[in-house]
């Protein structure tokens, strides 16, 4: 929050024109945001080990011998490139 004394109506003008210009904006709520993040790769993670445990690992490009660390290196590659 941003307080402009009332005397100031440049200011105030200014200010207005920012929020205006912030509605649109798609992060305002960084812990939100945060939180959507991690709920997709939790998503992903879900999906991919399904997808390897029933033979698809090639799909997801995993090895044969997959770990967890390596479907976590695809969620992140992934999610980062859906944002």
């Amino acid at each position: 929050m941003i307080l402009i004394h009332e005397s100031d109506k440049e200011s105030i003008d200014k200010g207005n024109e920012i929020e205006k210009a912030l509605e649109n904006y798609p992060i305002l709520d960084e812990d939100a945001f945060g939180e959507m993040v991690l709920e997709k790769e939790t998503e992903m993670f879900d999906q991919i080990k399904y997808d390897a445990e029933h033979g698809l690992y090639a799909y997801w490009d995993l090895p044969k011998d997959y770990t967890d660390e390596d479907i976590w290196e695809r969620v992140k590659r992934y999610v980062s490139d859906e944002w």
